[in-house]
């Protein structure tokens, strides 16, 4: 998933976009982990 935050790197809008979606996937097998 590093490559295409690279790729937008250049746009601040983007970049937190693809950030709050790892954030979210990230949560996502947080939570399925505690079950």
């Amino acid at each position: 998933m590093a490559v295409p935050v690279l790729i937008v790197d250049d746009d601040p809008e983007i970049r937190e976009l693809v950030g709050a979606l790892l954030d979210g996937r990230e949560y996502a097998l947080t939570m399925a982990a505690t079950g």
